[in-house]
């Protein structure tokens, strides 16, 4: 991006360079992440005191280093703390919603996770509980994807919820993600008296009605993107990843891959690391376009 900034650590302190490599804020901060919306969350020091504000690209505080703890802008909010508590500010510097919970996650569909006397519950744009905190899940897990997102339940297993929290499906999964293009990863704990400890965790895809549409034959996956996802599953001898690439109806389109890794799709070329630790690149077809060699 042509006006972008880019963090740069000189000595011990942070400031911003441009894409020709010219300091345009000077380096005066402890910490500093990068630009969204914006703004740049960036930590001061003074004596042994450290606190966190927003700048924006000139360098010019927009909100001041008052917080313990600050997150991205996202969607004009972010998640600060004031001490352990934590509320959202907007982009003004107005705390939207005041610091008042044990931990925050972002937005999604006009709902936040928060956690209230160790338990999890959601709120809306006004800070106001929408949803009872009754759940065990992290506040960055549950986010909401077409009004329905994943939470644990009872036992500890997982289910979704709609945004009012009513169990759209209930939770009878050992673990499950967001949905992505339709489907969610979901993993089932089933009996195996051959396993060391009695049953085995498999994995597979699901539609928002809770049902498997890719079965659970695999011990990890990750979200479907441009129609494509990645999984692996340990040989007979359980000696050997082997991954795979699935396409939406669940078909190998690249199968036992004898990769150390593979990474995500993007623009139809798959990141792949060797036994060497080297990265490359492969196509749809599992041909190395770029052999791998980097770090």
């Amino acid at each position: 991006f042509p006006s972008a900034l880019y963090p740069i650590r000189i000595k011990d302190k942070w400031g911003y360079m441009n894409r020709k490599g010219e300091i345009v804020i000077q380096p005066t901060f402890t910490e500093a992440d990068d630009f969204e919306e914006g703004l740049a969350a960036v930590m001061m020091t003074k004596g042994n005191e450290s606190a966190y504000g927003y700048i924006d690209t000139t360098g010019a505080w927009r909100i001041q280093p008052i917080y313990s703890r600050a997150n991205k802008m996202r969607d004009g909010l972010a998640v600060v703390a004031k001490g352990d508590l934590y509320g959202y500010v907007d982009k003004n510097g107005k705390e939207i919603i005041p610091c008042q919970f044990q931990q925050a996650g972002p937005f999604s569909e006009g709902r936040a996770a928060v956690q209230k006397n160790g338990w999890t519950g959601f709120i809306n744009d006004l800070g106001e509980i929408v949803i009872e905190p009754k759940f065990t899940c992290s506040v960055q897990h549950p986010v909401f994807v077409n009004g329905i997102a994943p939470v644990f339940g009872a036992d500890e297993m997982t289910g979704y919820i709609d945004t009012s929290g009513n169990w759209v499906i209930e939770p009878k999964f050992h673990s499950a993600r967001r949905f992505k293009e339709g489907k969610a990863w979901a993993m089932t704990k089933y009996d195996d008296p051959d396993a060391q400890y009695g049953f085995r965790i498999r994995g597979g895809y699901i539609d928002t009605s809770g049902n498997y549409i890719i079965e659970p034959e695999y011990e990890f996956g990750w979200d479907f993107l441009e129609g494509y996802a990645r999984v692996w599953k340990l040989s007979d001898d359980r000696k050997v990843k082997l991954w795979s690439i699935l396409d939406s109806d669940g078909t190998p389109v690249l199968k036992d891959l004898l990769y150390r890794n593979v990474g995500a799709m993007s623009n139809s070329w798959i990141p792949v690391q060797n036994e060497k630790m080297e990265w490359g690149f492969i196509n749809i077809k599992g041909e190395e376009v770029i052999p791998p060699r980097f770090t």
